[in-house]
């Protein structure tokens, strides 16, 4: 497992990310393998990533928000953190329904490349730290 730093950009961009590996499965096969739960602040966001990945290494396959949703309400015991971590999902799949609708900016493609830049920073720094070693 790669050491990586937090993203440090805040609770939306972190729901923004999640976001686009549900909706854009290109992307999520991409970076499924780098999806580290420690990259996340907010700790709903690290559970729902360890759930993402978990089904991954399980199905093959990247879930969708429904079936993420169900491993919640079956495995997350405690209902707070259960709670926030659905109405965070809604929030993903309001966001989506208003970029659609023109209601909010696409900036789709913006999370993605600076998601893809920060992965190649991290693979350098620990490149360049497994040579200096």
């Amino acid at each position: 497992m790669q050491e990586f730093s937090s993203l440090s950009k805040g609770t939306i961009y972190e729901l923004k990310l999640l976001s686009r590996v549900f909706f854009n499965t290109e992307f999520g096969e991409e970076v499924i393998h780098d999806l580290e739960a420690n990259l996340f602040e907010e700790q709903s966001f690290k559970q729902i990533s360890i759930l993402i990945q978990n089904y991954y290494n399980t199905y093959k396959l990247l879930p969708n928000i429904d079936n993420i949703k169900q491993v919640i309400k079956s495995t997350i015991t405690n209902e707070t953190n259960s709670e926030l971590m659905c109405k965070h999902l809604e929030r993903m799949l309001s966001y989506k329904k208003s970029v659609e609708q023109g209601k909010e900016k696409n900036d789709y493609e913006h999370i993605e490349t600076e998601f893809y830049n920060f992965i190649k920073s991290q693979k350098m720094k620990n490149y360049n730290s497994e040579l200096s070693d």
